[in-house]
């Protein structure tokens, strides 16, 4: 199914089209939008697709890539300059930097940096003296960043042509735990840290090599393709791996597993049976993949255990030590040893 966005992923917007000095109404009618689409009440949603061509609209209105979020414009075209003139074959650490300094450049400041190390592959976001344009975005800055690490995400997965959501390790947010994450992090999968410094994507420290081929602007603006059809991957796909996918996202309760890929829950079971698997199975192949992933980016089991919602660090132990035959800790001594 395409990613579905709720109000408080996109609120964001409607300062934008202020800022941008457009009728609201007008652009709404024009876009065949709910009128009341930015009334938190109304419980409205937001396809991908119809989130990426709102923005468009503000894009070409401003002439400005922010949108006018940013006090210091950027030149529509910039993004796509940056991604067209990497030479194919070249490593996605390189991407990673060259978009860091090519923002840096055009925003007047240092916001973006990248972190590598053997593992792990880090782009952070630090919008502490970001000048925001308006005061209306107060409030409204944490979806408007996880916004851009997801199109980041979804724009090195187009460059490498690979799915990386099962290689990113961590996302950091200055959201507080308190508050629903959202669409945009919870289609990456991956667990996050609430509270943080800075918004970041670290990712398994292996993809920094991954060669990218090279994309012309039209691919750029494609990049949420996959996206926007998830309902054609979801025919494609095993039923095992649409409930794999669902767990990573986060739920790991069976009903809402089902209600999430749309059928009833016997016919979940239904549907998995015929593939000789069961729902318990996969969701402890799911915690398996996450833990061995965790550990081998150097997380304490300790740290894996909370992460995993496991009551304990023994619990997690013995539950580790019958998926692979060896505890956490020695785990961890044998990827060092090799």
């Amino acid at each position: 199914m395409p990613l579905r966005l709720e109000h408080h992923d996109f609120a964001f917007i409607e300062p934008l089209i202020l800022e941008c000095g457009l009728n609201k109404s007008r652009l709404l009618e024009e876009l065949q939008l709910p009128a009341s689409l930015f009334n938190s009440a109304e419980n409205n949603t937001l396809v991908i697709m119809e989130y990426n061509r709102l923005l468009r609209c503000l894009v070409e209105a401003s002439d400005d890539e922010t949108c006018k979020g940013s006090s210091r414009q950027i030149m529509v075209g910039t993004t796509p300059f940056l991604v067209g003139s990497v030479s194919e074959g070249t490593a996605l650490k390189d991407v990673f930097h060259r978009l860091a300094e090519g923002y840096n450049v055009a925003h007047g400041g240092s916001y973006n940096s990248i972190s590598m190390t053997a593992k792990r592959l880090v782009y952070k976001i630090d919008d502490t003296d970001f000048p925001y344009t308006t005061s209306r975005f107060q409030g409204l800055s944490n979806a408007f960043i996880e916004s851009i690490l997801f199109s980041l995400h979804c724009l090195f997965e187009k460059l490498t042509g690979a799915s990386l959501a099962n290689r990113i390790i961590k996302i950091t947010t200055k959201r507080s735990p308190t508050q629903d994450p959202g669409a945009f992090l919870n289609y990456m999968r991956a667990r996050i840290e609430f509270n943080a410094e800075t918004y970041s994507i670290e990712y398994d420290g292996r993809i920094a090599d991954l060669e990218v081929k090279q994309i012309d602007e039209n691919a750029y603006l494609s990049i949420f393709d996959a996206v926007q059809h998830g309902d054609v991957h979801h025919q494609a796909r095993s039923w095992s791996e649409l409930v794999l996918q669902a767990l990573e996202a986060g739920p790991q309760d069976q009903q809402i597993v089902a209600s999430n890929l749309g059928v009833s829950l016997a016919t979940l079971r239904r549907r998995l049976a015929d593939e000789n698997v069961g729902f318990r199975d996969l969701r402890s192949r799911m915690l398996q993949t996450r833990a061995q992933r965790f550990l081998r980016a150097g997380e304490t089991p300790t740290s894996v255990a909370m992460s995993l919602g496991y009551s304990d660090v023994r619990s997690f132990s013995r539950a580790f030590k019958n998926w692979v035959g060896m505890t956490p800790a020695a785990y961890q001594k044998q990827l060092q040893s090799t």
